[in-house]
């Protein structure tokens, strides 16, 4: 009897352990409705998540994480499609005053490194105050985290007509 409640107890143990989990929304797998993918290289609890769980995790997920897995690094793969036009929105840039007025010193500067660059090539500017703006542009305007800043911007333009589907690994 004491072996029969031992096999009984790890027959349970071993059918949780096939049960698929979601590793965002921790949802068990019980119904049927929900469509599952393992979108990264992850194994094991951690493995699988429901489709739709992914879709709102990609949606509000900070720009790095909306690329790859938190955990393995794995790049999502993605499929870009054309929403229906009725779908269609304006992006949500969550834009402050200050990111306002950073925007346009952005453009600017840059506007202002192009205009010295065609005076330096006709010779109306000197060079060595040219390459002066040139580190100081490279060095706060086109710094990395303004790229990735950017990149994140124009993303989220881009999702206002387009939708990416993240793709199954399996």
């Amino acid at each position: 009897m004491g072996d029969n409640l031992d096999s009984e107890t790890l027959g349970d143990e071993s059918d949780q352990a096939a049960q698929r989990t979601c590793k965002i929304c921790y949802g068990i797998e019980e119904e049927k409705i929900d469509i599952w993918m393992a979108p990264c290289k992850c194994s094991g609890s951690i493995k699988w998540v429901h489709k739709d769980c992914m879709t709102k995790w990609i949606d509000t997920a900070p720009f790095v994480q909306q690329n790859q897995c938190n955990t393995c690094r794995f790049p999502y793969k993605k499929c870009w499609s054309l929403k229906p036009v009725m779908k269609w929105g304006w992006p949500r840039l969550n834009l402050g005053c200050w990111d306002v007025i950073e925007i346009f010193l952005d453009m600017y500067s840059t506007f202002k490194l192009i205009r010295n660059t065609i005076y330096t090539i006709q010779g109306k500017k000197g060079i060595i105050g040219h390459m002066a703006y040139f580190i100081f542009w490279k060095t706060f305007i086109f710094s990395t985290a303004r790229i990735e800043y950017y990149k994140a911007m124009a993303k989220k333009v881009a999702l206002a007509v387009f939708e990416a589907n993240i793709q199954d690994v399996d």
